[in-house]
């Protein structure tokens, strides 16, 4: 991670500008320092590898498992939502949940959530809030589902 960043900065400026910068400012130094550490932690703690092949057209495209937070079914047209885009693709909704990791839970007859972006579960009203601020519904049916994936994955809960 350290060399693509210093290769992207390196081809935005000239190697002697960087350096000079870089000595004049060891805030700056401190500062992406820091923020490599933190991408690194937030890498290591999710991102096991996983893979999900989205087929769009002719294309298939692999989508890290980690970057989805959910899929929302509209009859046979599926949403993948990532934090940078959402994925619209044809497929069944019943074949996803055997294709996507173990921390993927199917919560409702139209939405499969990625546990591990659920930030809290309000039990009263049947609603997950999500690490992009959305907020999916989860149905009676699934409900002792999500209480039980919620505790093993330490997801926040109310009422």
């Amino acid at each position: 991670m350290q060399e693509d960043l210093g290769a992207y900065v390196r081809s935005v400026l000239r190697d002697e500008d960087v350096s000079r910068t870089l000595e004049k400012s060891p805030m700056l130094r401190r500062l992406i320092k820091r923020l490599l550490d933190e991408i690194r932690v937030l890498r290591s703690d999710e991102d096991d590898g996983s893979v999900f092949p989205v087929k769009i057209g002719s294309e298939t495209r692999l989508l890290r498992a980690c970057d989805i937070i959910f899929l929302e079914s509209h009859g046979r047209k599926i949403a993948l939502r990532t934090m940078a885009q959402e994925i619209s693709f044809y497929s069944g909704f019943d074949g996803l949940t055997a294709q996507l990791p173990d921390w993927f839970l199917r919560c409702h007859r139209g939405y499969i959530v990625n546990t591990k972006k659920v930030l809290g579960a309000d039990f009263a009203l049947g609603i997950l809030t999500l690490s992009d601020g959305s907020a999916v519904p989860f149905s009676r049916t699934y409900r002792d589902a999500v209480h039980a994936a919620l505790d093993k994955t330490g997801g926040g809960k109310t009422a």
